[in-house]
């Protein structure tokens, strides 16, 4: 029943792939029986179990754009409190599966069979378990499912779902939820490659005009120039002030790990330096692998004399962000109790009151450190059909009302950005703003099929990467020297926003500078080399300089 609602290619999936998905269904329809000794109940939880899990899958990939994964759950909280953003419609196939559901159900009470004579009841209920465990040896033996070769699909979650079907997909998920040692991992040998990579040029701190500048990073919410990536075909532009900037800058192409969704993972690594391709897929660091002392540049920039403050107009406990910044050292933090009488757009703070956060922290400064004001916004977050009125429509051969909305709303995203850089160009003490959005919007899936002209799984690596670009720039109220970065992944990010203002790189920062200049994307879904060819991470995970890159993550996120 659940792949009924979830995979169309379900005919095309290996017998033995069957077989394991048969397994798991199997499995839990015993351990209710063996547990409630009656046919009755194990029938009715175990369908009520897996059709709703079949129709939570499809609003996920309504939303998200893909599958079901096991670190989902552990950002249950985080998703329950976006929900109302979203419009949850059953369609048809849901309404047909919990007729037939609900049919089953009644059936399985009027014809209940159970077994009461324990001389009977042990020995089924000793051989069902034993069956399961029997197939659990073979399912959890690595080798073996290797041999079968069934593994996620890092570069395709919905491809992977479709292949190996729901369940065997999610099940294969769960033990890469936990970050294993890189082979051959040692905490000397980390610290080794860390040694060689030693900053020896510190000279100190760049000072503009006898001041320490003040750094603003802005993560903008699902910001994304569609322009650059295709989508042309467009009533008018909806950034037009983004467009017409003029003043030198250091900008760019970003490449992020994420697309739709996991915005925390996007900010994990630009202030870690981490990259999420060597990370288990799935996994939310902030959740699974912040603790006390977490390296990152809040520590650094604490370190350097700054006084750092983070500002989200959203709740606390999103991605477990409460958390995680205190991990980092932050020295103050704004959510959305701070945030008093903001103008709204669509029910969430707008950009332009999360800018005015900004501000009034800068004006009310009462300390002589330099500041770090980190701020993510919210104004651009999906769903995108709420009815908001679109001032940006297209003129493409498909009908993309949900791209049409979201158009319209950065297109006020475009205005705030105007005030902030307005406001800071006006002021006399050096101030340097970093810019970029975080990943892109969820939309339809129709338009990049249009656009690209192929649907996802017929794409090479390099177009499939076009969903994973997003613009960022540096720009500064004093001069700095204008370059252009046509290809950087997140986790470099920090480190040209470091050398752009002037601050001392650390002994990380040196090693990820050295190994941009081979590799200057790395990235779940893919990552190019100096000569721009593009590979999967397992194609290069073995290679001596990725090794090296392995060993300090570990270090950094793990064993420090």
């Amino acid at each position: 029943m659940i792949e009924f609602l979830n995979n169309n290619n379900a005919l095309q999936l290996s017998g033995i792939r069957i077989a394991m998905n048969l397994f798991w269904y199997y499995a839990m329809y015993c351990l209710l029986f063996v547990l409630s000794n009656r046919t009755s109940l194990a029938l009715v939880v175990g369908n009520v179990f897996f059709v709703s899990a079949g129709i939570i899958n499809q609003f996920i990939l309504q939303f998200k754009g893909v599958p079901i994964h096991p670190g989902d759950l552990l950002a249950l909280q985080t998703a329950l409190s976006v929900s109302d953003a979203y419009t949850f419609q059953l369609n048809q196939t849901m309404l047909l599966v919990i007729i037939i559901t609900v049919l089953i159900c009644v059936l399985a009470v009027k014809g209940n069979l159970s077994c009461y004579k324990w001389k009977v009841r042990i020995p089924i209920n000793l051989s069902l378990i034993s069956i399961i465990l029997i197939y659990s040896s073979f399912f959890f033996d690595k080798q073996y499912i290797e041999k079968m070769d069934v593994r996620p699909y890092v570069w395709s979650r919905t491809q992977g779902y479709i292949d190996n079907g729901t369940l065997l997909s999610f099940m294969t998920n769960i033990e890469y939820l936990f970050a294993d040692k890189p082979e051959g991992y040692t905490k000397a040998a980390a610290q080794e490659v860390l040694s060689s990579y030693s900053n020896n040029t510190e000279t100190g701190n760049v000072v503009i005009n006898n001041e320490a500048p003040t750094i603003i990073t802005i993560m903008n919410e699902s910001f994304s120039d569609l322009t650059r990536l295709g989508v042309t075909e467009m009533s008018s532009d909806y950034l037009s002030y983004f467009h017409s900037i003029d003043t030198p800058m250091v900008s760019g192409n970003l490449y992020v790990s994420i697309c739709g969704g996991l915005t925390s993972n996007t900010e994990f690594e630009f202030l870690t330096g981490n990259s999420m391709a060597l990370l288990p897929e799935g996994s939310i660091p902030f959740i699974n692998y912040v603790h006390e002392g977490a390296s990152s540049i809040i520590g650094d920039l604490n370190e350097k004399g700054y006084k750092t403050h983070f500002i989200h107009p959203y709740e606390s406990t999103g991605w477990g962000r409460d958390i995680a910044y205190q991990c980092f050292g932050v020295s103050n933090t704004s959510f959305i109790d701070d945030f008093y009488d903001p103008e709204l757009l669509r029910g969430k703070v707008s950009d332009r009151s999360s800018y005015d956060k900004v501000i009034d922290i800068y004006n009310n400064n009462d300390t002589n450190a330099p500041l770090f004001i980190f701020n993510v916004t919210m104004q651009n977050h999906g769903g995108y059909d709420t009815g908001y009125e679109k001032s940006v429509t297209l003129n493409m051969k498909g009908d993309y009302p949900l791209t049409e909305e979201y158009l319209s709303i950065v297109q006020q995203s475009d205005s705030a950005l105007q005030f902030l850089l307005d406001y800071f160009s006006q002021e006399d003490s050096p101030v340097i703003i970093l810019f970029f959005g975080d990943h892109q919007p969820s939309i339809e899936a129709e338009l990049w099929n249009e656009v690209i002209g192929k649907p996802e799984e017929e794409r090479t690596i390099e177009e499939i990467m076009i969903n994973y670009q997003v613009p960022f720039f540096i720009w500064a109220n004093y001069e700095i020297e204008e370059k252009e970065y046509s290809h950087i992944s997140a986790n470099y990010l920090s480190n040209l926003l470091y050398e752009t203002a002037g601050l001392n790189l650390n002994d990380y920062q040196v090693f990820l500078k050295t190994l941009y200049e081979d590799w200057p994307v790395i990235t779940v879904r893919g990552c190019m080399d100096t000569d721009g060819q593009w590979f999967y991470y397992d194609e290069i995970k073995d290679l001596e300089e990725i090794k090296k890159y392995q060993y300090v993550e570990y270090l950094n996120l793990f064993d420090y």
